[in-house]
Parts: structure tokens; C-alpha cells; sequence
């Protein structure tokens, strides 16, 4: 009963901790315009939880059909905002998760399949993120049943149904955080789900479980496994959708798995269709990179080997920081998604507070791996590359990005 408790508004005071280069732009935070998007989703009339203040959405005299509104924690999603520094000064992230919060996570796991298998065999789903499919044994909530491998009790000849697109409802209302959004053309409120801030950032149960089968092979795969990560909803955008990708490696490469080959087949499995792709890598020459694009992409790639700037001061053609290369090089009507890990925190740190800026209105989605020390399950596999910041610090970065309009999701 305790796990489910209702919390309702939450009284905890944030910490004010976040580096100074960050307070300044964080304290002047305040409800900020996303560029036109429709979503297609869940309509909701109007909610009695949303300001009427109509200054909170009318600040613009173009008419947007995806005007950000509110963002809303989801219960589970408090619980860890509120507990957080305990759970790290006391080291009991996995045990929480394992024990007290451990039917949340059951309901996560099967939220997340993305394939049901047939009867008799459909307590077995697969939560495919396009690199390395999770088998969950959803019929058994005594412990958990997860596989890299196809379950011996499967037949090899019962196949795998196609990925579908992972789509909350109210019922996952408890576990995800929802974004609020007026259509003001039509006066109608929509939802945006999004997965929620919580254990150590990562797929909850990396580094609390080992992954099977147990070998050399596996060892890594919860830790890099991606398919806790919630795209948008399919999207009916009235320009283009434009991804930059900052530290992108090339198409099939990629310390945690390739980044670009992720976010064109997710994003195109929930109906958005990337019209053009900028990726920056400073490793590989353009002949690697675009040897490794497939066909169907490669009107749409721009590659630049290019180290990222980490301020508007640094920007420059050879080094540009992206957050102003983006606000150049895009309309108020794109969809942006940006997705920063290039491991040097400084430099990341510094694109984060400038979208955190009240006058960067341009991206619509944040994909980042924020490396901080004082996550103590993760911190020993970055070893140097890390900020000298708190796992709070860090969830606070993501927090206020959410509430800002972005929708802002923790990488691997």
C-alpha cells in the first residue's frame, strides 16, 4: 500500500546546489514556448489541474498547435525526487527497486513491451530497443524474469511479432510523467508521456541486476540497454523534423551502442520520420562516417568532424556550440530533437544552461548522459569523466528541462 501511496502536490524544497553557472539562468526559469507540433494523442477537454491564466499560453500572437503548458511528475516519479539523497547517501538504490518499489517496476516492465508473444507463451514479451531485445516474464511478479536470450520454454519456430509503439494511458498514470500541451487553434489539451526521473537515471535495474546469460557477452547489456526511453507520440509536424547529433560516432558505432541507428528506427516506430540529420564526431573522418550510412539516409545526413564548443563565446565553424547553431539553423514550426554525449562535462554542461535559458524556445527533446560523481552506481565506469556534481544535481538538470517544455531524457 505504501508503494501506491497518493502524494499529491509534493512539498520538498529542491536543492539549490546546481553549479553557479547554472543558477543564473535556472532562477530566471519560466514557462516556455516549443515550436509547432501536433500531437496526435490523448485528449483530455480541459483539466482541472492546469493554470487558466491565459498568460501562460498566450504569449505569442502565432497560433501553435503544440503549446507547452505544464509538466507533471508522475507519483513514482515524486517518490524518488523527494528520496533521492537518502536512497544515494544510503547506497539503497537497487534495494529499493528490488524490494519496497518492486511491483512499480513489474508494471514499468510490462508497460514498456513493445512484443507479445502468442498463447501459450504470452507471459513472455520482448522490450526491443533495436540493439539488444529484453525478454520479460511478465507472469511471474515474484521476481524478475529477464533474458537476452530467446527463453528456452519459447520455440525457436513461434516468431517474435513486429515492435509496436509503446503507448501509456491513464492506468500508467502512477509511474510516467506527462507533459500538458493547447492546440490553440482548437482550444483542445493534449497529453505527452514520458518516461519518469528515477533510480539512477538509466534503465532502473542496470548495475541492481546481472544480466543473463550471465557471460562475457551480456555482462554490459542492462547498462546500455535503451528501451526504457519514451519517444513522442506520432507527431504531425508543419515544417521538418531535425535531429543533431553531438558526439554521434558513426552509423554502427558507438561506446553504448550507435546512437543514430537508435533514434531513426525508435522515432520512426512511434510515426516521426526525421527529414534531416546533423551529427558531430571528432574520431571519424567523413569517409567512415558515411560509408556506414545507409541508402535511404544519406540525402538526409550532414556530417561534421568537429569538437563541440561548450559557450556562445567558443562558437565558431570549427568548434560550434550547438544549442546556437540550432537556433540559427532552424524554424519556430521544426521539431528538434538534440542529443548530446560527447563525455566532456564542461562542454555538455554548458548547452544544457543555455537551453535552459528562458529565450531558447528551439528544441522540443533533450537526449543526454550526464556524467556526475555522485552517482555512485554508474561513476565507477565513467572513471574521469565526470562532473563534480550529486546525483540530485542531475536530476535536477532533467527536472528543469521538463519543466521548461523539453522533453528530457537520461542516456547511456
Amino acid at each position: 500500500a505504501s508503494t501506491y501511496r497518493k502524494i499529491g502536490k509534493s512539498t520538498m524544497r529542491r536543492a539549490t546546489t546546481i553549479p553557479s553557472i547554472a543558477a543564473a539562468a535556472i532562477a530566471l526559469l519560466s514557462i516556455a514556448i516549443t515550436p509547432t507540433v501536433d500531437a496526435q494523442y490523448r485528449r483530455l477537454g480541459r483539466p482541472d489541474f492546469i493554470d487558466p491564466d491565459p498568460k501562460t499560453v498566450q504569449t505569442k500572437e502565432m497560433k501553435s498547435r503544440r503549446r507547452f503548458v505544464s509538466y507533471r511528475s508522475s507519483e513514482w516519479e515524486q517518490m524518488w525526487l523527494e528520496n533521492i539523497d537518502q536512497w544515494t547517501r544510503e547506497q539503497k538504490i537497487c534495494h529499493v527497486l528490488l524490494s519496497e518499489q518492486a511491483q512499480i517496476v513489474h508494471d514499468y516492465l510490462n508497460l514498456l513491451c513493445t512484443s507479445r508473444m502468442p498463447a501459450p507463451y504470452d507471459h513472455w514479451c520482448v522490450i526491443d530497443d533495436e540493439l539488444h531485445p529484453l525478454w520479460y516474464n511478465g507472469g511471474n511478479r515474484e521476481r524478475f524474469d529477464l533474458t537476452f536470450e530467446r527463453p528456452s520454454e519459447v520455440p525457436d519456430d513461434v516468431p517474435v511479432p513486429p515492435p509496436w509503439p509503446v503507448r501509456p494511458g491513464p492506468q500508467h498514470d502512477h509511474i510516467v510523467s506527462r507533459f500538458i500541451f493547447l492546440d490553440e487553434i482548437t482550444g483542445e489539451y493534449t497529453i505527452e508521456y514520458i518516461e519518469p526521473l528515477i533510480s539512477h537515471l538509466r534503465f532502473p535495474l542496470a548495475m541492481c541486476l546481472e544480466a543473463q546469460p550471465n557471460d562475457a557477452d551480456h555482462k554490459y547489456h542492462f547498462v546500455t540497454f535503451r528501451g526504457w526511453v519514451l519517444p513522442p507520440p506520432p507527431v504531425v509536424k508543419a515544417s521538418r523534423a531535425i535531429l543533431y547529433d553531438a558526439g554521434s560516432s558513426t552509423w554502427v558505432d558507438g561506446a553504448g551502442g550507435p546512437s543514430l541507428a537508435f533514434l531513426t528506427k525508435m522515432w520512426l516506430r512511434h510515426g516521426i520520420d526525421f527529414d534531416v540529420i546533423y551529427a558531430f564526431d571528432w574520431e571519424y573522418s567523413h569517409e567512415e562516417f558515411y560509408t556506414s550510412v545507409p541508402d535511404e539516409y544519406k540525402a538526409k545526413v550532414h556530417f561534421r568532424k568537429a569538437e563541440i564548443s561548450s559557450s556562445l563565446a567558443k562558437h565558431n565553424d570549427a568548434h560550434p556550440f550547438l544549442p546556437q547553431l540550432i537556433k540559427e539553423a532552424t524554424d519556430v514550426d521544426d521539431y528538434v530533437v538534440f542529443k548530446l554525449d560527447i563525455d566532456a562535462p564542461t562542454v555538455e554542461d554548458g548547452s544544457m544552461v543555455a537551453l535552459l535559458d528562458p529565450s531558447s524556445t528551439k528544441v522540443d527533446e533533450v537526449i543526454w548522459e550526464h556524467h556526475v560523481s555522485g552517482n555512485y552506481l554508474m561513476s565507477p565506469l565513467w572513471l574521469d569523466a565526470v562532473s563534480d556534481l550529486t546525483i540530485r544535481q542531475s536530476y535536477e538538470y532533467f527536472l528543469r528541462l521538463r519543466e521548461k517544455g523539453i522533453r528530457a531524457h537520461s542516456w547511456v
